[in-house]
């Protein structure tokens, strides 16, 4: 039955924006939930929104209104296709619909990037693309689901082989490639295999590895597939269909050893020395040989040597677990280093890489014996990883959690804001300073090329004692991806010996104006930032610094007797210096 897409026309509410302008920073992605139905959707806003570095703040322009609302829109749509996309899979989108699963599947990554990057246009338009591509998957699996083609090459690294029947000659081929009854699969140095089946079962074969599908079925009555795989050497792992599991439908031969599988996970390797290791991860598998059956549970195995009965089956080792706080890394280099707990029993270690959850897609797997492993890798999307552990006897333990590994392509310079301070100045009352500053979270922080404390959240704080002397300070912040910005820092006392000279009009004998009947005019040097107030009999005033630290105050003529200035600074209030004159 043709499954119906259903899309969610989901309306940004009338007045949201103007209700809620001017957010923090730290809001961003609860305002992003609020206003486009998806907190992951941050960038977008940022990208819309207004900062205000001073405040560490957003704003949101009443223009951006009409942009959000469409946004919102098209965003719903993409999200009910994403959360669809599992569904047509488990229906065979990927046997039945290849070509068509892939472009929507490079399609969502393309809409992802842009949205991680928050461009508004390009995710416009690409969810209109999405929106088509997911209607082209739909009629793939509706238009080929009833052919009599069983299996199908589905992903494959490096060089994969077919034969043709039982006598054919091995010839490389290419994704897409369909496998029929006694047809042979196999694969070589660096090179793996994904075989899909149509009731969705999948067989991933390792490296040096080399198969044959000895039977391949279509009840055309209950639409049921009789699968039998005969491993001849290297390792297969089985992922069935729940169809399978249920029906036993799947049937796995290696050496002497065959299995009747009642599991969704399973598998099997066969080395040189004709020893036969098969793990178990899910249900019941019963394998038998030399008439002897053995039942592995869920997390058993056993060994079967060639011409002897399985051995008693036996626990598989626990996963190993990456030293992460979560499932979720970022990486901002090209570098990573990885370290796993170890397991007691274990003799080496598997890590795999792929670039999907299914590992079906490997792009790296690398057996070592210790516990740790470095190395260099270009990530251009998001890569996912696990790790196993094998015992003596070869079996391959439990998988780890799926960890996912994201490389950011940061270039933008982390922010540096300093508080309290003019440009690049701190002007202080006396010789203690004190001055408090916001970087990016897990930037590093250097103090006239010093390291320097920095709190979890970024914050970071700068104090001490001039001695009445002049300080000069360059402060870089430096983000995990390489990214610096400086601010340079100048702490500046006050002198009052430069409060104390002043420019008069008239002339003016130590604190004795002579200048009674006369406007009056002023002017001096201060510091950028202050407030110099001034009293003359009735008449009160204040006037600013300019940025040089200038001031000029004008006076009519019959005030009086007495002039005061008091210079005030501003960031403390304290009054600095207060100076009286005599006019006469």
């Amino acid at each position: 039955m043709r499954s119906v897409v259903i899309f969610l026309l989901i309306l940004l509410p009338v007045g949201a924006i103007s209700q809620t302008n001017r957010f923090s920073a730290a809001a961003l992605s609860s305002r992003a939930a609020a206003l486009l139905g998806d907190s992951l959707a941050w960038p977008v806003l940022a990208s819309v929104a207004v900062y205000d570095n001073r405040s560490n703040t957003f704003s949101i322009p009443v223009t951006a209104s009409p942009a959000l609302q469409t946004f919102r829109l098209y965003h719903q749509k993409v999200r009910v296709v994403t959360e669809q996309l599992p569904v047509q899979v488990k229906a065979g989108a990927g046997l039945f619909g290849p070509s068509e699963l892939k472009a929507l599947e490079n399609a969502l990554n393309r809409y992802q990037l842009n949205l991680s990057a928050g461009n508004v246009d390009s995710c416009l338009k690409l969810s209109a693309t999405v929106s088509s591509l997911a209607l082209r998957l739909e009629s793939a699996i509706e238009r080929n689901r009833l052919s009599a083609v069983e299996a199908r090459l589905e992903e494959k690294t490096g060089i994969v082989g077919q034969r043709k029947g039982l006598l054919g000659a091995w010839k490389p081929v290419e994704t897409g490639t369909l496998y029929e009854e006694n047809d042979g699969v196999r694969t070589y140095a660096d090179s793996r295999a994904a075989l899909g089946f149509r009731d969705g079962s999948r067989v991933i074969m390792g490296e040096h590895s080399m198969a044959t599908i000895s039977r391949s079925r279509l009840d055309n009555l209950t639409r049921a597939v009789k699968t039998d795989v005969t491993l001849v050497n290297g390792s297969l792992l089985a992922r069935l269909s729940e169809q399978s599991k249920q029906r036993a439908d799947f049937r796995l031969s290696v050496g002497n050893a065959r299995s009747e599988l009642q599991t969704n996970r399973f598998w099997a390797n066969r080395d040189g020395d004709k020893r036969i290791q098969v793990s178990n991860y899910d249900g019941e598998a019963r394998l038998t040989a030399s008439n002897v059956t053995v039942t592995l549970r869920r997390n058993q195995g056993t060994v079967v040597v060639e011409g002897k009965p399985p051995a008693l089956p036996v626990d598989l080792l626990p996963s190993p677990r990456l030293d992460w706080n979560t499932q979720d890394s970022v990486i901002y280099t090209n570098q990573f280093t990885f370290n796993w707990s170890p397991v007691r029993g274990a003799t080496r270690y598997q890590l795999e890489m792929a670039l999907d959850q299914d590992f079906t897609r490997l792009v790296f797997r690398r057996e070592m014996a210790g516990t740790r492993f470095s190395g260099t890798f270009e990530l251009e999307q998001p890569v996912y990883i696990r790790l196993q552990a094998f015992d003596n006897d070869g079996l391959r333990g439990t998988d780890s959690p799926t960890y996912r590994l994201v490389k950011n392509t940061d270039d933008i310079p982390p922010a540096l804001f300093l508080f309290g301070v003019t440009g690049d100045a701190l002007i202080i009352p006396g010789t203690a300073y004190r001055v408090t500053g916001q970087t990016e979270p897990f930037s590093r922080l250097t103090v006239n090329g010093n390291p320097y404390p920095v709190a979890g959240d970024g914050s970071f704080e700068l104090s001490g004692d001039t001695g009445k002397e002049q300080l000069k300070f360059v402060l870089e912040a430096t983000d995990r991806a390489g990214n610096s910005r400086r601010q340079n820092l100048m702490v500046i006392p006050i002198d009052p010996v430069v409060l104390r000279t002043i420019r008069w009009n008239v002339p003016v004998n130590g604190t004795t104006i002579d200048g009674q009947g006369t406007a009056l005019s002023a002017n001096g040097m201060a510091y950028p930032g202050m407030e110099i107030r001034y009293r003359a009999g009735n008449l009160t005033g204040s006037v600013g610094t300019a940025s040089n630290g200038e001031w000029a105050v004008s006076l009519p003529a019959g005030e009086g007797p007495a002039l005061t200035f008091d210079f005030i600074h501003t960031g403390s209030g304290d009054t600095v210096l207060t100076l009286t004159f005599t006019i006469r």
